[in-house]
């Protein structure tokens, strides 16, 4: 999977699901030091929140938050990030960074 080229965008991964269908949608993007970006507050999220993405088509889809979970880079379980969550239909995963800047 491909990061994204800029703070502003994300990356869908290509072999999770669509926006609003059965599966797990897997997205990364990358947090700023400064807030800025896209997920510049995404470690802000807390059960219960609510985030909306608009396709191509302008067709929005809206989830809701569940769990949020940090991880060590290197025990990133890649198969949890491509199923929704719990016995749910369908999902969104979202994957940046954290911790200090260097």
């Amino acid at each position: 999977m491909g990061v994204p080229s800029s703070i502003w965008n994300a990356g869908w991964y290509t072999g999770s699901a669509l926006p609003g269908t059965s599966g797990a949608v897997f997205v990364d993007g990358h947090a700023s030091s400064n807030r800025n970006g896209l997920f510049g507050y995404l470690d802000k999220l807390q059960s219960g929140d609510r985030i909306g993405i608009v396709r191509n088509d302008g067709k929005a889809v809206s989830y809701k938050v569940v769990e949020v979970k940090i991880v060590d880079r290197n025990a990133v379980d890649m198969a949890s990030m491509l199923r929704p969550h719990g016995n749910a239909d369908r999902g969104l995963n979202l994957m940046s960074c954290s911790g200090g800047w260097i």
